[in-house]
Formats: C-alpha cells, sequence, structure tokens
C-alpha cells in the first residue's frame, strides 16, 4: 500500500465526524428525498425552508463524497447511492445514522440550515459577534487560543520554512492567535522581525504561550481590532485562518484596510485550505467549508476567490508558494 502524507490523514480524521453528521442531517431532514428529481438550489432552498448559505456548502460537500451529483446548475441524487439513502429502498441504511443525531455537531449543521444563522456559540453569544466587536473574555479567548495553538503549530512549522520569508525584513501576523506562526517564523526565518496583532484578551494568553514556548523570544504584540483599529505599517503581512472566519463582505473590509496601510511592494501571504474550482474538492476543504458556514456564515475559497478580493484592493493576483497537507500559502504584492 502506497504511504500517504501522516499529516492529510490526521486532517481527513479530524473532519470525518463533520462528514457522518453532514448525512445524518440530510436524511432526517429529508434532503435526499426532496433531490431525487434535479433542482436548484434556489427551488430546494424555498422547498425545504433552508438557508441558502449552509445548504450550497452541504451539498456540495456531499458532491464531494459522491452522495450527490451537480449538472446544469441542479443537484440530484447519485443513483448508485440512492438505495442506501432514500426511505423507501429495502437497504436503507437511515437507521444507523439516525443513532446519533443527537450529538452536538449534528444539532448544529441542522439548526444552522433551519435557523440561518451562525452556531459557534460560548454561553449563547456568537463567537463571530464576540471577535467583530472585541467583547471577548479571557476564558473564551484562551479556550479558542489553545485551539488555534494545536491546530497551526504544524503547518506554521513546515510553511514557515518557504524561501519567499528570505526577502522578508519584518512581518506582522493579524489575527495571529496563540503566536504559533510568530514562533516558526523566529525559529526558520530570525532575520525577520515579527509581531503579532489580535485582540487584548487573545494577546494575554499568546504572550503567555509564546513564553511558555519560546524562552527569549523577540516576538512584539500589537493589540487592536481588524474593524476599529488601524493595521500597523509592516513590510510584509500574514493571514492564516482568517479570511475563511469572515463573511465575503468583512474579508473586503480586512484587506481593505491591509491595503491602506500597506506601501507599493507590500508582501500579503495568505494561509488557508483552499478549494478546487469546481467547489466540490477536496473533500476535507470542502467539509471545512461546510464547518465554517455554519459557525460563521462563512467560507473558504478557491484561488480564484481569493484572486477577485486581492485584485479589488490593490494587490497583485496570489501566487501559492508553499503547501502543508490541505494548506497552501499564497502570496501577492502591493500593486
Amino acid at each position: 500500500m502506497k504511504p500517504r502524507d501522516p499529516y492529510i490523514q490526521i486532517q481527513d480524521f479530524y473532519i470525518a465526524q463533520t462528514k457522518f453528521a453532514a448525512i445524518s442531517v440530510a436524511i432526517e431532514l429529508g434532503i435526499f428525498e426532496a433531490i431525487r428529481k434535479p433542482i436548484s438550489l434556489d427551488e430546494l432552498s424555498s422547498l425545504m425552508k433552508m438557508s441558502p448559505l449552509i445548504l450550497y456548502a452541504l451539498s456540495r460537500a456531499l458532491e464531494s463524497l459522491q452522495l450527490v451529483e451537480f449538472t446544469h446548475d441542479k443537484y440530484f441524487i447519485n443513483h448508485e447511492y440512492s438505495q442506501f439513502l432514500l426511505s423507501d429502498s429495502q437497504f436503507f441504511q437511515g437507521k444507523d445514522f439516525a443513532s446519533r443525531t443527537n450529538e452536538k455537531l449534528h444539532t448544529r449543521i441542522k439548526n444552522a440550515l433551519l435557523k440561518a444563522e451562525p452556531s459557534l456559540n460560548y454561553a449563547g453569544v456568537s463567537l463571530t459577534k464576540m471577535w467583530e466587536t472585541g467583547n471577548i473574555d479571557s476564558n473564551t479567548a484562551a479556550e479558542f487560543t489553545e485551539h488555534m495553538q494545536t491546530m497551526m503549530s504544524y503547518p506554521s512549522e513546515v510553511l514557515s520554512k518557504n524561501d519567499t520569508f528570505q526577502q522578508v525584513p519584518e512581518l506582522i501576523d493579524l489575527g495571529g492567535g496563540s503566536g504559533a506562526w510568530a514562533m516558526a517564523l523566529q525559529k526558520n526565518q530570525p532575520h525577520i522581525s515579527i509581531a503579532v496583532f489580535d485582540l487584548p484578551a487573545v494577546l494575554e494568553k499568546a504572550k503567555t504561550n509564546v513564553d511558555e514556548r519560546l524562552p527569549g523570544n523577540r516576538i512584539k504584540f500589537h493589540a487592536g481590532n481588524f474593524f476599529e483599529s488601524e493595521i500597523p505599517r509592516s513590510k510584509s503581512y500574514l493571514l492564516s485562518n482568517i479570511l475563511h472566519d469572515w463573511p465575503l463582505n468583512k474579508c473586503d473590509e480586512i484587506v481593505s484596510k491591509i491595503a491602506k496601510s500597506s506601501e507599493t511592494g507590500t508582501l500579503l501571504f495568505i494561509n488557508e485550505c483552499l478549494l478546487d474550482e469546481d467547489r466540490s474538492s477536496p473533500s476535507f476543504t470542502c467539509f471545512f467549508n461546510l464547518l465554517m458556514a455554519v459557525n460563521h456564515g462563512s467560507q473558504q475559497f478557491a484561488l480564484t476567490d481569493l484572486n477577485e478580493l486581492l485584485l479589488k484592493n490593490g494587490f497583485s493576483s496570489p501566487t501559492i508558494v508553499a503547501e502543508c497537507g490541505y494548506y497552501q500559502l499564497t502570496v501577492s504584492r502591493k500593486l
């Protein structure tokens, strides 16, 4: 058997529960029944009284598993899988999936579809709203920041070794959270003067995290909010797992503010799990896209989406310079 990249395996393990939950929700809510015959997204959304954004993300995710097909702007169930997913079939597998419909992720996807609102909350308050307003308590910030440290520690270590960083004298990691990227860059690109920009409550945890993991570090910290603060000037910036947390209008606002703080030639690095141009692969990223839609009402990007966002705000087309698992690091230049 040909060995697979172990990090890709780990990412696939991580997303597996989302795949199960997506199928169980589609069965419970009758989505597979509704697409016995080809139907457009608008028609399906109206028929099922569901959020178009979440339904689109779910449909594309199910398409990545070949359970659903998409042709001529219409969705329909894959004939080969219909015998297992339709309730009038003697081979219907719905009961196996129904046994776990009380699990948290199933409930969150279901509620997002039916209520058309992001479902990632802490103490009943939307995490997206906390981040947007900057009104986040230290405990929530610490919990989320620790999660980001776990998620980004390996890809930042691998991607920070890319030769493109050798031309960078200084860099601000915008929304740098735990400091994972800052630590990796200081280790692998020691010539770079590095700073982390994030909310005060997040930086509280980040400073402790950095001091414990990298004693004697030279990393600086700037407290601020994307939407209310000026972006500090720098020769280069990094957005890692940031744009996928925000709807497109907020992404435009973030990149626009970076552009206003940038001089001609300023580099903007973006690290995201990118969708292929067909929007139905790779499967991991399609289900990550579903998670972002459910959590924040946001999305993963294809390279053409990033290109449009960057050109609109005065940056060059992005170039992929490195990959780690499903993550792709791009760089563009202020024109």
